[in-house]
């Protein structure tokens, strides 16, 4: 099964990759602009400082079991 190796062999390429290279290549590969990303990160950023100020100490717990 030719295919079946190919595959095997592409994730072992894949398998651990450096981390650098592969956020890169993740972002990228989302197609998002600069001024998307930027978006995208001062929303969640933004979320996460209403949860820390938020008066339930459990609600910080059930974002970080969800997005972690």
């Amino acid at each position: 099964m030719p295919a079946l190796d190919a595959i095997r062999q592409q994730i072992r390429a894949n398998y651990l990759p450096d981390e650098d290279e592969a956020v890169k290549w993740l972002a990228e590969a989302t197609g998002l602009s600069t001024k998307e990303r930027k978006a995208i990160s001062a929303r969640a950023a933004d979320l996460v400082r209403a949860v820390r100020g938020s008066s339930d100490p459990r609600l910080m717990e059930v974002f970080l079991s969800a997005y972690g």
